[in-house]
């Protein structure tokens, strides 16, 4: 549905939903159809109300300002419009390709939504760094993953350009000085923010160290979206990326309430459309494992409160009761930030409140923006906890009418709900299928292969797997996805410095492939395809086939090399899968193979614990069956999981019967100067036929080459004693078939 026709429908439904009395028109939220109900219930508000409201909702003041996001109707222009929001005081004015973001007086609302070629006017989704606390020293990410490997090759980035899309670049000069981050390698910094990026933190500064310790020769765009961002922006800050040519763009950023973890949303369509320019997006997956929530909107007892569970109608936030697994001593404190979402995007007409309570069930917030039918499903609390105490959330079903899925986050560091669902808790953009999703784990627990417990877990939430890596965290302090991240991003650079032909799919595939894998085998929800691994090579394995072309009944020898590459320990697991029918004498082979039980057809070999450039044989005879049509069989096979090089096939050739017929048909006549070949039976059509001469001693005395002719002439170079002699014919069949005979000649003086 366009903007247009949304209105148009916006309109229907208050006509059948509401009534209005003329007093309440100006300042009722139902009276505002073009702003979301948050928006229209601040507006609603007197002007000493608005303070506490909006902080509880989740909006920050700035001179009255709030940032909103204009849907725009489907003719109008984002350039036409800029002028009019300015001139009703908007600030910080922001155009995108459909839609604009600005900083607006409250009171100006009303007047913005009615705007000629305004369709909708709404709150930003909330973008968060997606950083937890950690006291470590500096320890770098690129021994464990293997890219300090790459380095001593001479791959370190070179020709690669990267953009960090972040907020915060505090102290980049500092770091600059230091040689953190080398100087010559920052191309680009670029400030989209309200407010000096010195002022908000050093969270974009960090992460492009890490990228550029993984990749210390790439080039750095950075782009600082600002503490106060919104789609637009970013949307803005894309644009910037692509006309500076970078190759990966990697944003540690994760954006609430703007889906419910399917991919989809204004946010994913700025990340897809990235994708399909033909550059890598890594993203990090979210820090919310245990600050997360989903399930049905289930309310058995009928009193409007949505219960999590049996008997409970609320989640804990932060610090638990005992009873409930208390997470830290001393209280919740501290920002409060919850999100709640409901699976009814775009707009709904299903209306939920949000209620955060304290120890004693009081009620000290609430979230309770109307959703009238063309509202998004969200809402948005916030709640600065002064005396740290216990509190919780409540989820009020003021109209209901059909099931939902609830999605509840707490979005500040530590304030883990109780109980919680790990489970669906990738944030987006990484939930999208066009973004590389970057779990965590310590680099201190490596090679345990444990993944840290807040790292976000999949799947989508339209069942898709997610996160896609792991990458290490716990870097200077600086731990998360956040982190994680750029670690994953400064790889991505590594290959497709080693391999510029590499497209973003391709780089995209070596990083999962040569992951390796953390808990069951293949793919799965908490570490996708495994733990960040980059190779300077990979194992190779080259088959050798004895000959190419066999007949029904024969044995055919192969062997394999199989070889580990210089720089790297590890394993070799090789594997050859047999034709059909085809078979192997496992006792006879060397060494000896493991059968698959479930695959007849399959034999494995391994070996562990081997150092660089180890190197592996294999010997095996394959039977041909003997009933075996003709044509070319392929043997496939596998080292490490990538195929076997060298010979991968043979081409079984039908005897000739024909060939056969004609050389029992042979007769001779001998003298001791020559001996002659008669067929009495003529050559089939393209046939050609040969001969060898041999004494008993083994020595050849004469040979005839081919020739198609019935006859063949041997002529020795000495005079032949009389005694037996050996006479070996071959004949070669059009479709090359070979047919043998060995005859025993007399000669006689």
């Amino acid at each position: 549905m366009g903007p247009r026709a949304r209105v148009a429908a916006i309109v229907v439904v208050l006509m059948i939903t509401f009534s209005l009395n003329p007093s309440e028109a100006s300042t009722s939220p139902v009276s505002h159809p073009q702003l979301e109900g948050a928006l229209a219930q601040l507006l609603s508000l007197d002007a000493d109300q608005r303070p506490l409201q909006a902080q509880q909702m989740g909006f920050s003041l700035d001179d009255d300002r709030v940032r909103v996001v204009v849907e725009l109707s489907d003719r109008t222009s984002p350039s036409s419009l800029t002028p009019r929001i300015a001139s009703l005081g908007g600030r910080h004015v922001v155009t995108g390709d459909r839609r604009v973001s600005a900083r607006v007086p409250i009171d100006a609302l009303a007047s913005l939504a009615r705007l000629p070629g305004v369709a909708f006017v709404r709150r930003p989704a909330t973008a968060q760094p997606l950083e937890t606390a950690q006291l470590t020293r500096y320890r770098s990410a690129t021994l464990p993953t293997g890219a300090r490997v790459l380095h001593g090759y001479g791959v370190r980035g070179q020709g690669v350009r990267i953009a960090v899309i972040d907020q915060g670049f505090g102290q980049l000069a500092s770091y600059l000085d230091r040689g953190w981050i080398a100087a010559d390698r920052v191309v680009e910094t670029i400030d989209l923010g309200e407010a000096n990026p010195t002022d908000e933190g050093t969270h974009g500064t960090q992460v492009a160290r890490i990228v550029h310790d993984m990749a210390p020769e790439a080039e750095l765009v950075l782009i600082d979206l600002g503490r106060q961002s919104d789609e637009v922006v970013l949307e803005r800050a894309v644009e910037a990326a692509l006309a500076h040519d970078v190759d990966v763009v990697n944003h540690s950023i994760g954006w609430f309430g703007s889906n419910f973890g399917d991919g989809t949303g204004p946010v994913n369509d700025v990340v897809r459309e990235v994708a399909n320019q033909g550059v890598l997006w890594v993203n990090a997956a979210g820090n919310q494992a245990r600050q997360h929530w989903i399930g049905a909107a289930v309310d058995r007892d009928g009193d409007g409160w949505l219960e999590f569970g049996p008997d409970r109608e609320s989640l804990y936030v932060g610090t638990a009761p005992s009873g409930d697994g208390s997470i830290f001593f001393g209280g919740t404190f501290g920002l409060i930030s919850l999100t709640l979402v409901w699976n009814d995007f775009p707009n709904t007409g299903q209306d939920l409140d949000l209620h955060l309570l304290n120890g004693n069930d009081e009620t000290v917030a609430v979230a309770d923006a109307p959703q009238r039918g063309f509202d998004p499903p969200r809402e948005e609390l916030q709640h600065l906890v002064e005396n740290p105490g216990i509190f919780k959330l409540k989820v009020r079903a003021e109209r209901l009418s059909r099931p939902v899925q609830l999605q509840i986050f707490s979005i500040e560091d530590g304030h883990t709900l109780t109980p919680h669902v790990p489970y669906s808790s990738v944030i987006a953009p990484a939930d999208c299928e066009c973004a590389l999703a970057v779990g965590a784990m310590n680099l201190r627990d490596w090679d345990a292969g444990r993944i840290e417990p807040f790292s976000a877990r999949g799947p989508t939430t339209d069942g898709r797997t997610k996160p896609d890596l792991i990458a290490p965290d716990g870097m200077n302090g600086f731990a998360g996805t956040s982190a994680a991240a750029p670690a994953a991003s400064g790889a991505a650079a590594l290959l497709r410095s080693q391999h510029p032909d590499w497209s973003v799919e391709r780089v995209k595939a070596a990083l999962l492939d040569n992951a390796r894998d953390l808990l069951a085998p293949g793919p799965d929800v908490d570490s996708g395809h495994g733990a960040l691994q980059l190779k300077a090579g990979f194992p190779q394995a080259t088959r050798t086939i004895g000959t190419a072309d066999v007949h029904p009944g024969d044995t055919v020898t192969v062997e394999i090399a199989a070889r580990l590459p210089g720089m790297t320990f590890g394993r070799l697991d090789l594997t050859e899968r047999l034709p059909t029918g085809w078979t192997l004498d496992a006792a006879n082979a060397s060494p000896e193979p493991t059968a698959d039980a479930h695959q007849p057809s399959v034999y494995r070999w391994s070996w562990t614990g081997l150092g660089p450039g180890a190197t592996r044989t294999v010997r095996y005879e394959l039977q041909v069956p003997d009933d075996a049509d003709p044509g070319e069989v392929r043997l496939r096979g596998s080292v490490n999981g990538r195929p076997t090089d060298g010979d991968g096939s043979v081409r079984v050739r039908q005897r000739d019967t024909s060939l056969a017929q004609a050389l029992r048909s042979m007769a001779w006549q001998s003298t001791s100067r020559a001996i002659t070949l008669r067929l009495s039976k003529s050559l089939p059509n393209g046939s050609q036929w040969e001969a060898q001469l041999f004494d008993l001693a083994g020595r050849v005395r004469a040979t005839a080459g081919r020739r198609p002719l019935n006859t063949l002439t041997l002529t020795p170079e000495r005079t032949l004693a009389s005694g037996v002699y050996l006479v070996l014919t071959t004949l070669h069949g059009p479709d090359g078939g070979v047919t043998s005979s060995v005859r025993k000649v007399v000669v006689q003086r």
